[in-house]
């Protein structure tokens, strides 16, 4: 007996231990684990050949581990299968069975929290799946912030690349080492906690402090988000839980197989620490340090001094 998990990226913590978690269940229950690492979704031959490929060695069921949603094509791959098929991360609304994570409410409340405490306005510092997926965490963030009459802004000049195996960190710190040189905004918004913790560590060494000029807020709450100094605020992931009811849920449906749809969704959880605190009495508004050439997505500032 084997399952397949596939389309993941081994290069966050909360999806190694989805991994982790996945593999011990399957193992206790005698399943062997085919691991497919790597986005099948970025070239649709690629995943024709990988599904046949794991229908040919007669997997029962398929965990589709993806962080970003899936394009309509792959799905359709996946639903045509065989074998019944989990979809994680992002809820697919045709599908069968899915496990979602619900990131909206935390970043909700996380909105509330920062404009109880004088915020307008934020920068969203971001990798480029941010930019590409319509309802991901970005969206996410710019509804909540709207929600609250705040504004959040973010510029294509000030974009994190592709995960190395280092994580965001480096990138994080280097983006916001040059933004620094250009604007200074009142709060920081990472994509995850990497690039936070190099984001404080830019604003450091540029003679800022955390949080009394700026504020910065991760996201996953790794390990490591609660030793930086300041302590980062974030917003904790799933760690394992996603894993594990992806993977019960499969068990169920291959030990009873039933044609009603059945979706979990798990929540995500605002960590509050100390890298957040009051805005600055002051506050410059970033439309005001900041033109945007959508064109040339060049960065040109204003030279005002600081109000």
């Amino acid at each position: 007996m084997s399952i397949a998990l596939v389309g993941v990226a081994l290069n966050t913590p909360i999806q190694l231990m989805d991994i982790s978690e996945i593999e011990s269940l399957a193992s206790a229950d005698g399943y062997q684990l085919f691991l497919v690492a790597r986005d099948i979704a970025l070239d649709q031959n690629v995943t024709q050949r990988i599904l046949r490929d794991l229908v040919g060695r007669r997997v029962d069921g398929l965990i589709l581990h993806r962080p970003v949603p899936v394009p309509p094509a792959t799905v359709r791959m996946l639903l045509d299968l065989p074998v019944p098929v989990v979809f994680t991360q992002y809820a697919e609304p045709l599908a069968h069975m899915s496990v979602g994570v619900n990131r909206l409410l935390a970043i909700r409340e996380l909105a509330r929290h920062m404009a109880g405490l004088g915020h307008r306005q934020a920068l969203f510092i971001g990798a480029q799946w941010d930019w590409d997926q319509p309802s991901g965490k970005l969206d996410h963030y710019r509804k909540a912030w709207h929600e609250h009459h705040m504004q959040l802004f973010n510029v294509r000049r000030w974009v994190l690349g592709d995960k190395s195996r280092l994580g965001h960190g480096p990138q994080g710190y280097a983006v916001v080492k040059d933004l620094l040189q250009h604007i200074q905004p009142t709060a920081l918004i990472m994509t995850d906690d990497d690039a936070a913790i190099g984001a404080m560590t830019a604003i450091h060494e540029a003679g800022l402090q955390v949080p009394k000029d700026i504020s910065v807020v991760g996201f996953d709450d790794v390990p490591n988000a609660s030793i930086a100094r300041p302590a980062l605020t974030t917003i904790h992931q799933p760690r394992g839980e996603t894993g594990r009811a992806a993977y019960r849920l499969l068990l169920q449906h291959l030990q009873e197989p039933s044609d009603t749809p059945q979706h979990i969704v798990i929540n995500s959880r605002l960590v509050l620490r100390d890298s957040v605190g009051p805005a600055r009495t002051k506050q410059r508004l970033l439309s005001d340090q900041l033109l945007i050439d959508d064109h040339t997505d060049h960065l040109v500032t204003h030279l005002e001094e600081d109000c």
